[in-house]
């Protein structure tokens, strides 16, 4: 399962399952169904019954986020299957923020792009409250 780690209440990238301070977390739990949680490019989490369902979008798709739908690489609102993005190697805000991705060799892989949950924008480090956030980012659409 594709999921993030959370320490501490602060959203770090991983893959692995939904952990708070080594604890697993059910992130359905008392939530309506129907609601999605984005994971990265690849796919997302709708909720139903309260327990997580997994989907996986296709090849030559990826998660359009608005939507919470797989389109094909180049629709939609993303930038996900994108390139040009990785400046340098290591952790890049997208450019509005809303999400960050891991470059390796100036490429970054579909699966390494997480998206910050709510209102949180990426600062550098980990996704934070947009006051907090000093990098210039895009207004978002």
């Amino acid at each position: 399962m594709m999921s993030r780690f959370l320490f501490g209440g602060l959203c770090v990238w991983g893959l692995a399952l939904y952990v708070t301070l080594g604890q697993e977390e059910n992130p359905c739990a008392g939530a309506p169904d129907g609601k999605n949680i984005q994971l990265n490019c690849t796919g997302f989490t709708n909720c139903t019954n309260g327990k997580p369902v997994e989907v996986n979008c296709g090849n030559g798709t990826v998660v359009e986020r608005d939507s919470f739908t797989c389109k094909p690489i180049g629709t939609g609102n993303t930038i996900c299957g994108t390139s040009g993005i990785c400046s340098s190697k290591g952790f890049q805000a997208s450019p509005n923020c809303q999400s960050f991705f891991f470059c390796q060799d100036s490429l970054f892989s579909n699966i390494s792009h997480i998206y910050c949950p709510g209102v949180l924008l990426f600062d550098g480090r980990r996704c934070n409250f947009p006051a907090n956030v000093s990098t210039k980012c895009e207004p978002i659409k």
